[in-house]
Formats: C-alpha cells, structure tokens, sequence
C-alpha cells in the first residue's frame, strides 16, 4: 500500500500507536478486545511466564518482545499457537479473547485462561495511506452509518458471535425519560421527584398491599404519564 500498488488495507490489522507513526486508520469498526493466555485445563496463572506461543506479526507477539522473562514462539497460523499448547510445544498462548473461547469450544475441557488480561489495541480499523485523506473520508462515513443504523453489530454478531463485543451507541437525543411507562421497586413511601431530560417530571410511590389489605415490605413507583 505504501508502495501505490493498493489503496487500503482490510485484514483484520488491529489500531496501535506504533503501526499508526507509518499509516494512517479509519474509525474501528471492531471495537477493541483483550488479549488473554490459553492453557491446558488445569494449568495456574504462572504458566503465562513459561513459553509463550503467539502469531508472528500480530499486536501479541510485539507485546511479548517488550516482556522480561519470556520465551516467545511465533507462529504463522492464527490457529498455531494454541495448537502449540495442545501439542506440548508451548506452555501458554497469547490470542484474541473471542479467539480463545471459540478454541476452548472447539476443544471442550482441554483448555482453559489463565494469568492476566491485556488490552493491546484500539480496535481494528481500515488502513489507508497518510496522505489519502479522501478515501479516509469516505470510508469513515460507512463505517458511522453503520454504527447508526446498528448494522455494523448486526455484521459483528453474525461473524464474530453472540458473545462477540459491539458497538455502544449514543443516547437517543430529545428521548424520553427512562423510567417512563415502568415500575420500578422502591422502599419508601414518600412521593419522589425525578429529573427528567430536558425537563422535569415526577412519579408516586404506592404501597402494594397483600391479600389482608396490609402494606407489604415492597413499593411501586408509578410514574406520571
């Protein structure tokens, strides 16, 4: 791409300080997600100090470079690290969290995480040269009507999973207040102002009574609508 022989990069390349000093990154339209350690079921956190497999070239390898008393063990195959823990060949993997649980589905009571959780990126993003602001521009905006319209987590569950992290969106501007039309448990009896957005609103607390007609412990905000 630096060369001129593409315009964009759309490989699953993870937003980090280092790689965004050579190119440029849209938005992420994966948000980001922890790194975790992979180890055979019954392993402890200290296995995570051992031999460490990781693929070559991804954000956890670069990570375990930076750490002091760590063996690491590259791999080309997303799939080869912890197929080197499997094997015996490493003591540990460091792979995505989404990853590592599709791994330990896969192989059902063979795996297990342990150690700590590592937050590596930003999210995952489309690369684009520095000075390629208007493709920048154009993929940007996708990427926002997407996130608005929820069909980039729509996309995001579909391929990633159910347990996959989407996006957060906004709060709806100009919506009404959150507890209008509900009932919520309270303990008091005493009549409560609540502050809604962009103005004000209230609600009573009444008592639920039991069958003999006696206040019961709970109460019930019922608010004005």
């Amino acid at each position: 791409m630096l060369d001129g022989k593409y315009d964009t990069i759309v490989a699953g390349m993870s937003i980090t300080d280092e790689r965004d000093e050579v190119i440029d990154f849209t938005q992420p339209y994966i948000p980001p997600s922890w790194s975790v350690y992979v180890a055979l079921a019954g392993d402890v956190d200290e296995a995570a100090n051992g031999k460490v497999a990781a693929q070559v070239a991804a954000i956890q390898a670069s990570y375990l470079m930076s750490q002091t008393g760590v063996t690491l063990l590259e791999y080309k195959l997303a799939s080869a690290p912890v197929e080197a823990v499997l094997s015996g060949a490493a003591d540990v993997a460091l792979v995505d969290r989404e990853f590592a649980h599709e791994s330990m589905a896969e192989y059902e009571g063979r795996l297990t995480i342990v150690g700590p959780e590592v937050k590596l990126d930003f999210g995952t993003g489309v690369g684009v040269r520095e000075d390629d602001g208007p493709s920048k521009d154009k993929l940007d905006k996708a990427i926002s009507e997407m996130k608005d319209d929820g069909s980039l987590n729509a996309l995001i569950k579909k391929w990633l999973g159910h347990d996959a992290n989407p996006f957060l969106r906004p709060p709806v501007a100009d919506a009404p207040p959150f507890w209008q039309g509900c009932k919520f448990a309270a303990y008091t009896g005493q009549r409560t102002e609540l502050a809604a957005p962009g103005g004000s609103g209230s609600a009573d607390l009444r008592e639920v009574r039991g069958e003999q007609g006696q206040p019961t412990s709970q109460r019930v905000l019922v608010p004005d609508v």
